[in-house]
């Protein structure tokens, strides 16, 4: 997936390695999914990986704050 070096640097923490920009079908970010968008800014996920660090708690809801995973999703609705 092309995504721009911009929004690249912003996700400088993945710890992932940018696994959801590989053609990989197991990729972890792009197997959970998107339960619905905010303002095309902030995606709520179904998610239990504590260890990332762009995912945070919002009640009983989880936040993706990902800039390459918000990216992807406006994109390509993934």
């Amino acid at each position: 997936m092309e995504i721009e070096s911009v929004v690249l640097r912003k996700t400088a923490h993945c710890r992932k390695n940018f696994d959801c920009l590989r053609d990989k079908n197991d990729s972890c970010c792009l197997n959970v999914p998107v339960t619905y968008c905010v303002g095309a800014k902030i995606l709520f996920v179904k998610c239990v990986d504590r260890l990332c660090q762009y995912r945070m708690s919002y009640g009983h809801n989880t936040v993706c704050n990902c800039p390459t995973r918000l990216e992807i999703y406006k994109k390509h609705r993934k």
